[in-house]
Parts: C-alpha cells; structure tokens; sequence
C-alpha cells in the first residue's frame, strides 16, 4: 500500500511540474503579444499643432498598389503633407491593405482611429493596426 501511495504521489508530482511548466511559456508567450496589442493607441500630448487635413492628404498619398489599393515596401513607408508625417511600419516587409490601415468604422484600431483620438486634437499619435504592423502621425517641423 505504501508503494502504491509512493508512485501515485510521484506521478502526481510529475504531472503537475509538466502542466505548471507548460502554462508559464503559455502565459509569456500572452505577454509578449501585448506589446503589439491591436488595441493600444497613444497619443502625444505634448504636441497640439498637428492639422488633420494635413494627415489625411499625407495618408492618402502613401503609394498604394493596384485594385485592391496595397501598400508594399521594406522598412518603413512614410508620406509628408504640411504639418504631417504619417509613416507606416509593419516590422520588416508591409503589405497591407488601405482598408486595413483605414478601418473606417473609427472604433477598430486604424487611421480614422488615430485621427479621431489623436489628430483631431492636433495631436501626433500611433496605433497598431495588427500584432505586427502599425500606423503614427508625427508633426513636421519644418512646414
């Protein structure tokens, strides 16, 4: 009886270690993806001089592609309007759509999103449009 009791324990030990084991890299792996969460947009408070029109002209030049208006290119893609600097940044090699960055509902994290929240205040500001590509107005100092 006490060997039973003895395996049973071990096994037990054992069988806790490997799930405990396993849900800690489950956990920093949640965690790692927070730092590009599709939902956090920032806004810099300590500028206030950004023109939204600016941004949206700045925007709509970025040089999309095709019918399906896709934005290709290494590093990151940026056009400059007036006030505005509206820069795209998908770490590494972009492709996305101008629909995606849009998302013009101004509730899904997106330009409209950021010109809502940020530039409408003048405010230079950035939101991630997915885990792995944001888009961010910046003020231009020399207009």
């Amino acid at each position: 009886m006490t060997l039973f009791n003895l395996k049973s324990s071990t096994f037990v030990a054992v069988f806790l270690f490997i799930v405990l084991s396993s849900t800690s890299s489950v956990a920093s792996l949640a965690l790692e993806r927070r730092d590009g969460d599709p939902h956090d947009t920032s806004c810099n408070s300590y500028c206030n001089e950004l023109v939204p029109h600016d941004c949206n002209v700045a925007f709509y030049n970025l040089p999309f592609e095709g019918d399906n208006k896709i934005l290709k290119g290494d590093g990151v893609i940026y056009r400059d309007s007036g006030t505005c600097r509206v820069s795209v940044d998908c770490h590494g090699e972009s492709n996305v759509s101008a629909g995606r960055l849009l998302n013009k509902d101004g509730q899904t994290p997106g330009f409209t999103l950021l010109q809502n929240r940020c530039t409408s205040q003048g405010q230079s500001g950035q939101t991630w449009v997915d885990a792995n590509c944001y888009i961010k107005t910046e003020l231009l100092t020399y207009h």
